[in-house]
């Protein structure tokens, strides 16, 4: 059976889709940053940044967690930059158009 055709669907199914290659992609360019890029340490354990940050949200934030967000925020933004307009529209109304665009899609 086919569905019908809604402006409202269209838009959050794009929003959606949208919102779930951002943050996978967030997550493997934070999983990339290994060795140098770790501040928990060579003896950690951890195999990536990626780790440190999921490690700290199951217990304790460090020292060092502004710097987490930091790098959050940086692989975030790179992947806006690289979207339409469309796009980003679709992203703001999937946070209920509650804010203004840029502070909707920092909460993303």
């Amino acid at each position: 059976m086919a569905r019908a055709l809604s402006e409202n669907q269209v838009a959050h199914d794009l929003g959606v889709s949208l919102q779930e290659r951002l943050v996978r992609g967030v997550i493997r360019g934070i999983q990339s940053l290994r060795d140098e890029s770790q501040l928990s340490g060579e003896f950690s354990g951890l195999g990536s940044v990626w780790e440190e940050i999921c490690v700290q949200q199951q217990g304790e934030e460090s020292l060092f967690w502004d710097v987490y967000l930091e790098v959050i925020d940086t692989f975030i933004a790179a992947r806006l930059e690289g979207l339409q307009p469309y796009e980003l529209d679709a992203l703001w109304l999937r946070t209920g158009g509650m804010r203004t665009r840029s502070t909707a899609l920092h909460t993303l």
